[in-house]
């Protein structure tokens, strides 16, 4: 039995949004304000929950060593490096400024491998909600997504970041300032949070055929502090 054929007491609103533009072409999605079952299901198949931290780990143990400074504060470091690689407002001291000269080779292998669990992540969760939520696309996969446009892939992961994160509207700069903290738990120069417009609005109408699901969605959360030895 599907979830169309359940007999509800009251009948699931169906939502819907397009995502896209006249320029790189325009999709209908079904909104459901959370990953479902089987989308969740298949980012953890295809290791889309990996995470950078132990990249970033790598080289905070280095420079903890080094300088004979605490694993944690190291990380924090490192964290606030590469969240100012991708806009955050962060402010480094002295110290730290002269770290990111002695250890510039480990913090561009550090930000690279990190970006691209990042960039495996976005692909992943793009493919999904194509796979499970365009009619007929049951059969798309990793290798479909990219041959997409980069802007296409743009717009479908910033719907469904949204979705993924409960129907919260994506906010690039409170991602930014959430990467910073996921990396490091660093607090020091926070950015300044903007309001984001979602271009459309979703339409409503009432049926039958397609219920809101919400699960707890897959996300790249970090460990907030580090081990003391030297074994990542």
């Amino acid at each position: 039995m599907s979830v169309a054929q359940l007999p509800f007491i009251t009948t699931p609103v169906k939502k819907t949004t397009v995502v896209g533009n006249a320029e790189i072409g325009e999709l209908e999605f079904p909104v459901f304000n959370g990953l479902t079952v089987a989308e969740t299901s298949w980012l953890q198949q295809s290791g889309a929950t990996k995470t950078a931290f132990a990249f970033t780990a790598r080289c905070a143990l280095k420079i903890a060593k080094e300088e004979k400074v605490k694993p944690i504060d190291a990380h924090a470091f490192v964290a606030k490096v590469l969240a100012g690689g991708v806009g955050a407002n962060v402010q480094f001291n002295a110290k730290e400024e002269n770290w990111q000269v002695k250890y510039l080779p480990d913090l561009e292998q550090a930000g690279l491998e990190v970006l691209e669990v990042s960039v495996k992540n976005q692909i992943a969760l793009v493919t999904t909600v194509i796979r499970h939520r365009l009619e007929g696309q049951g059969e798309w996969d990793i290798a479909s997504t990219q041959t997409l446009p980069q802007a296409l892939v743009d717009a479908i992961y910033t719907f469904a970041v949204g979705e993924q994160q409960g129907g919260v509207e994506y906010d690039e700069e409170k991602a930014k300032e959430e990467l910073a903290e996921a990396l490091g738990k660093s607090q020091k120069g926070p950015t300044k949070k903007r309001s984001r417009s979602t271009g459309r609005k979703p339409s409503t109408t009432q049926e039958t055929s397609t219920p809101q699901i919400e699960t707890s969605p897959v996300s790249d959360s970090e460990t907030s502090s580090l081990p003391t030895s030297s074994t990542v």
